[in-house]
């Protein structure tokens, strides 16, 4: 991590652990189908290229619907966060990078499921009672692909 050179290293790793712990909960919310509104500032916005949504009530209704809409097809979703690069933009605000991973795997073997890598960028803030949150989230698609469902062995 590196940082504005106020941080000490101890006050630099509490950072990383409590944002590391923040995407873990994000994503684990996500596909379990609960809320992430108090995950994220009431300022937050969340970019993607089809469209911004801001304020956490509305993020938290955007990933809800999507949540909906995927247990009806049929999905659960999984969702992961990789090769996390935080970067401290001053003691209270901090650039996380990192690679992200949703799939929207099938239960049936008769659906289609779907898979999306994408760059991740991320503000963090930390609040003044030490509480971190998402302040802004922007997710740049990568690669989409729908799978298939697993096919017989073939002749």
């Amino acid at each position: 991590m590196r940082h504005d050179e106020s941080m000490t290293k101890t006050q630099l790793a509490e950072a990383r652990g409590e944002i590391l712990a923040l995407l873990a909960e994000f994503t684990y919310r996500v596909d379990a189908g609960m809320s992430v509104e108090e995950l994220f500032d009431q300022s937050a916005v969340f970019a993607t290229p089809r469209g911004t949504t801001q304020g956490p009530a509305g993020i938290a209704k955007l990933f809800a619907s999507i949540h909906a809409a995927r247990k009806a097809e049929g999905h659960i979703s999984r969702h992961g966060s990789m090769n996390a690069r935080i970067v401290a933009i001053d003691e209270n605000h901090f650039e996380v990078r990192h690679l992200m991973l949703a799939i929207a795997l099938p239960q049936a073997h008769t659906s289609l499921g779907a898979l999306l890598v994408g760059d991740q960028t991320d503000v963090v803030v930390r609040d003044t009672s030490g509480i971190y949150r998402f302040l802004k989230r922007t997710l740049t698609p990568m690669l989409e692909f729908s799978l298939t469902p697993k096919m017989e062995s073939r002749p």
